[in-house]
C-alpha cells in the first residue's frame, strides 16, 4: 500500500464475483423463449446450453464513505466494516484440539436491504414489463436469482483509504458459505477461506463408490462383476475393497446387462485375507500412496476437492519439499471415503510440515517445520512493537516428554488409531524432564502414521516434536505499524521485549514462527500471533577462535556455534549447541 496521509479516510469495499451465463437470452446457441432470464443458472430457461465461466463483479460500499480511484459502480448496501478473523497455522499439530491443517480464516459481512432499480444486475432490464425500483428489494431479488450460485462465490474485501486504487488496498479473498436474512432489512453473509473446501462433505478421498457385487463370489474368484456403476466410476486399474478384503485389479470392461467386469490381479492384498462375498456387497474404490513426495501427495489429495488450481502453487510446494523434506515419502492405502481435510492433516503431522491459506495473496502456502537457517527479521520494543499490544501466553498442555510414532500398518481396513494394528513403533524420550525435580510426570504424544514405513523417518518426526515442545509452548501476540508489517505467516521473527528475560533478568532474544497475520489498514497496523520456535534450534557452524567469547545478548553472529562447558551450558546459562 502506498504512503497515505494520516488525515486520509479509511474505506472498505466488498466485491462479490457472481457466476453468470456467457450467452444472451434467445441468441444461438441459447434456445430460450419467452420472458428473458437473469443470466443465472437458477433462472435459466435453456440449461442444456447454459455457458458457465462469466462473472458479474458487484461492488458494495458503506453509504457516505469515500470512493476508491477505480471507476466502478458501488452499491451502497454495506452496513459497516466486515468482521474478519485470520487463518492460523497449527505448528507440528501441537494444538490437539484442532486439525493439523489449522484454523480457517473467516469473515461475516452485513448488508442492508432496500429497493433497487436492477441497474447492472439485470442485463434485460429495459425489456421488463414492470418497474424494478417499485417491485421487491435488492437482496430478496438477488437471492431468488442466485439460488444455486451463492454458496461458493468468490468474495473479496478491500481495505484502504479514499482515493486509493483497489489494487493498492489490502485484499482478503474468501468463499461465500451462506447468506441469511437476520432481520427485515439486514442480510448476513458468512464467508470462509478456500481451504474450507477440503472440509466439504463432498471432498472425500477416495470418493464414495455406489457399485455392488452382481453375484456371490468365492475366495478364489479371479474376476468379479459389479452392478450399479459405469466405467467412469472407477480408475482403469487400481485397488478396491469389499467388506474387510482388499484386492487389486488390472482392467475393467463392460459386460452384458450393463455390468462392469473387473480383472482381479491379487485377492487379499495389503495384509487382508481373501474371503467369500455376497451379491449386493459394496465395491469401494481405494486410494493409494506409492512413494510420493510430500508435495505430490498433497497435490493428489487436493485433486479430490473443488479448489481451483490457481490457488494451489504446486511448484512452490515442490521447491520447499525438495529442500527440506527429501527424507519423507508417502506410502499407504486409504480404503474408505475419508474427508480430505483429515488426510491432509495426517500428512502434515506425519511429515512435520505446514499449510495455510494466505488470504492476501490468495494462495495455499506450504512449508516444512525446520530449524532456523538464516537470521530472522528482528523486532524491538523501541523501534517496532506497538506499545500496549504485546501479550505472552504459555501453553503447558502442549508439553511432551515422550513422542511415539506408530507406523507400518498391518491391515488398512482397521481403525487408524488402533495401536495393535501397527507393526512398528518409534519413540523419542526426554526422561530428565519427567523427574520429580523437573515436571514430575509424563507428557505423551502418539502419532498414528499410516503413510510412513521407515524407522529413520519416524525418528525424524519424533525428534523434531520433542525438541520443540519438551518444555511446552509459548505464544506472543503483538502489533506493528503497517510499514513493518511485511512478515508473512510461517516466517521466523526475532523479538526483543522487556518481559522476555533470562534467568539473570537480562533481556533474552528469542525466535518465533508467525502463526497468523491480521492487517488492519484503518489502524495503520498489522496484528500478529507467533509461537516460540527457539527450541527448534538453528543450523550453525562452530565459531572460529577469532570471534571471541559468546555474549548471549543478541549481538553474537548468527549461524555460528560456541563450545559449551562440561555441563552443556554457555556462559549466560543457556543450553549449549548440539552436534548432529
Amino acid at each position: 500500500m502506498p504512503e497515505t496521509p494520516f488525515s486520509a479516510e479509511p474505506i472498505v469495499i466488498v466485491r462479490i464475483e457472481q457466476p453468470r451465463c456467457a450467452l444472451s437470452h434467445g441468441l444461438a446457441p441459447c434456445a430460450a423463449t419467452g420472458a428473458p432470464c437473469f443470466n443465472t443458472y437458477s433462472t435459466c430457461r435453456d440449461r442444456e446450453n447454459y455457458a458457465p465461466g462469466a462473472t458479474l463483479d458487484l461492488y458494495f460500499g458503506i453509504p457516505g464513505q469515500g470512493r476508491p480511484a477505480d471507476e466502478i459502480m458501488i452499491l451502497p448496501f454495506l452496513a459497516g466494516p466486515p468482521s474478519t478473523s485470520p487463518a492460523r497455522i497449527n505448528v507440528s499439530g501441537a494444538d490437539r484440539r484442532v486439525n493439523p491443517l489449522g484454523i480457517r480464516a473467516a469473515a461475516t459481512i452485513t448488508f442492508r436491504d432496500a429497493p433497487h432499480s436492477d441497474l447492472l444486475v439485470d442485463p434485460y432490464r429495459s425489456a421488463r414489463s414492470y418497474d424494478p425500483l417499485a417491485q421487491g428489494t435488492f437482496w430478496s431479488k438477488w437471492l431468488a436469482r442466485n439460488t444455486f450460485g451463492k454458496a461458493g462465490m468468490v468474495v473479496s474485501i478491500f481495505e484502504g483509504f479514499a482515493g486509493d486504487a483497489l489494487a493498492d488496498m489490502v485484499k482478503r479473498v474468501y468463499l461465500c458459505d451462506a447468506v441469511d436474512f437476520s432481520s427485515d432489512e439486514i442480510v448476513t453473509m458468512k464467508c470462509r477461506d478456500v481451504l474450507s473446501k477440503a472440509a466439504d462433505e463432498k471432498a472425500q478421498c477416495p470418493p464414495i463408490s455406489e457399485g455392488e457385487l452382481a453375484t456371490d463370489i468365492s475366495a478364489a474368484a479371479a474376476s468379479i462383476q459389479v452392478a450399479g456403476a459405469v466405467l467412469g466410476d472407477y480408475p482403469a486399474a487400481g485397488t478396491i475393497r469389499i467388506n474387510d478384503e482388499v484386492m487389486t485389479y488390472s482392467a475393467i470392461s463392460e459386460a452384458e446387462g450393463g455390468l462392469l467386469e473387473f480383472t482381479i490381479t491379487a485377492r487379499g492384498s495389503d495384509g487382508t485375507e481373501a474371503a467369500e462375498h455376497a451379491a449386493e456387497d459394496r465395491v469401494q474404490e481405494c486410494f493409494r500412496f506409492s512413494g510420493e513426495t510430500v508435495d505430490q501427495g498433497l497435490a493428489a489429495l487436493y485433486g479430490f476437492t473443488t479448489i481451483p488450481a490457481a490457488y494451489l502453487p504446486f511448484s512452490d510446494w515442490a521447491a520447499e519439499a525438495g529442500q527440506y523434506l527429501t527424507a519423507y515419502t508417502l506410502t499407504g492405502l486409504v480404503t474408505e471415503p475419508t474427508p480430505v481435510v483429515d488426510l491432509v492433516g495426517e500428512v502434515l503431522e506425519q511429515t512435520q510440515s505446514l499449510q495455510w491459506w494466505d488470504e492476501v495473496a490468495a494462495k495455499v502456502r506450504f512449508a516444512a517445520v525446520k530449524p532456523i537457517v538464516e537470521r530472522p527479521v528482528r523486532l524491538t520494543e523501541s523501534e517496532h512493537l506497538v506499545a500496549g499490544t504485546v501479550r505472552i501466553r504459555d501453553f503447558p498442555e502442549r508439553r511432551v516428554s515422550r513422542v511415539y510414532v506408530y507406523f507400518d500398518p498391518r491391515d488398512p481396513t482397521a481403525s487408524r488409531d488402533d495401536e495393535d494394528n501397527y507393526r512398528r513403533i518409534q519413540g523419542s524420550l526426554d526422561l530428565p524432564i519427567e523427574d520429580e525435580k523437573a515436571f514430575g510426570d509424563k507428557a505423551i504424544r502418539k502419532i498414528f502414521a499410516r503413510f510412513v514405513n521407515s524407522g529413520a523417518v519416524a525418528l525424524e518426526t519424533t525428534s523434531r516434536i520433542l525438541s520443540r515442545y519438551r518444555l511446552g509452548s509459548r505464544e506472543v501476540s503483538f502489533a506493528v505499524s503497517d510499514k513493518d508489517g511485511g512478515l508473512g505467516v510461517g516466517e521466523i521473527v526475532e523479538i526483543l521485549f522487556h518481559r522476555l528475560q533470562g534467568t539473570t533478568g537480562a533481556p533474552e532474544s528469542r525466535f518465533w514462527i508467525v502463526t497468523s497475520r491480521d492487517p488492519r489498514p484503518s489502524e495503520r497496523r498489522v496484528y500478529y500471533t507467533a509461537e516460540d520456535a527457539t527450541l527448534a534450534g538453528t543450523l550453525s557452524e562452530i565459531a572460529e577462535d577469532s570471534l571471541g567469547d559468546y555474549v548471549g545478548d543478541g549481538s553474537d553472529p548468527f549461524g555460528v556455534a560456541w563450545i559449551s562447558d562440561d555441563n552443556g551450558f554457555l556462559p549466560d546459562g543457556s543450553e549449549g549447541f548440539k552436534i548432529r
